[in-house]
């Protein structure tokens, strides 16, 4: 499966709620707990790598190539919040 048909996959996982894969269950199931704990919501849409260059470049592990479309980006390492990541159990 190459990356597109990969990530068309996870909009759809994203969208139905469910998957047939029990480890992405749940990671869905994180993912939804901590969403109304915090009261928000999310939604995944697929643009293609075309329309999309920057993502794309990161997809592909382009640094060079991000470096250029995205010049403006913050090229210091941003942590992750301790409060984040306490929310998230190791599997």
């Amino acid at each position: 499966m190459g990356p597109q048909m990969g990530n068309m996959a996870v909009v759809r996982v994203l969208h139905s709620g469910t998957s047939k894969d029990p480890n992405m269950m749940i990671l869905l199931c994180y993912l939804s707990l901590i969403a109304a704990h915090n009261s928000f919501a999310f939604t995944a849409s697929y643009t293609p790598g075309r329309d999309n260059s920057i993502a794309d470049s990161l997809s592909h592990f382009d640094f060079q190539c991000f470096d250029h479309l995205a010049s403006h980006a913050v090229n210091i390492a941003m942590p992750i919040l301790l409060l984040l990541l306490a929310q998230l159990l190791v599997i």
